[in-house]
């Protein structure tokens, strides 16, 4: 089928002929949207959701939020339009260390484990690298932020 055929047909006729052809299987579903409008950092919550009705294709589909429990202890990594359909880039998990808040740091080498306190330079989730400084002696070293809210300098 050439473009100027397409053309010819008008837009719905061509998305429904293409549908047919099995090029982009598209559906009728209902998606999580924001009821107002959430900016970078802002909590993400059940109340703040409501679902509407979307024609979506399955390729378009894995780059979306499809439930709402994928939105739980989630926070808006970029502005989260009101009635728009949210994409998975778009949110990120709750930061388990903040930058500028001290928290306990464990180094481990050899069977000797020391515990201090590091100023994290960034704020970071679990698993994540970031930066921190050694409140006594002022250097700053790379460490890996736990899931309990520590930070692990030197060997796991």
């Amino acid at each position: 089928m050439t473009l100027g055929r397409i053309a010819g047909f008008g837009l719905a006729a061509a998305f429904a002929n293409l549908q047919s052809l099995g090029v982009c299987a598209a559906e009728l579903r209902a998606l999580p949207v924001p009821s107002v409008t959430l900016y970078p950092g802002d909590a993400i919550s059940g109340d703040t959701m409501v679902e509407k009705l979307f024609t979506v294709t399955n390729a378009n589909l894995q780059s979306y939020v499809i439930d709402l429990a994928q939105l739980e202890g989630k926070l808006a990594r970029r502005t989260l339009v009101a009635g728009q359909p949210i994409a998975l880039a778009s949110i990120k998990e709750r930061d388990t260390v903040q930058k500028g808040i001290a928290v306990p740091a464990v180094f481990q080498s050899n069977g000797v484990t020391i515990t201090t306190f590091l100023m994290p330079l960034e704020s970071g989730t679990a698993g994540a690298f970031i930066q921190a400084r050694n409140i006594e002696s002022g250097l700053t070293v790379q460490a890996r932020v736990l899931a309990d809210g520590r930070l692990s300098v030197g060997e796991p």
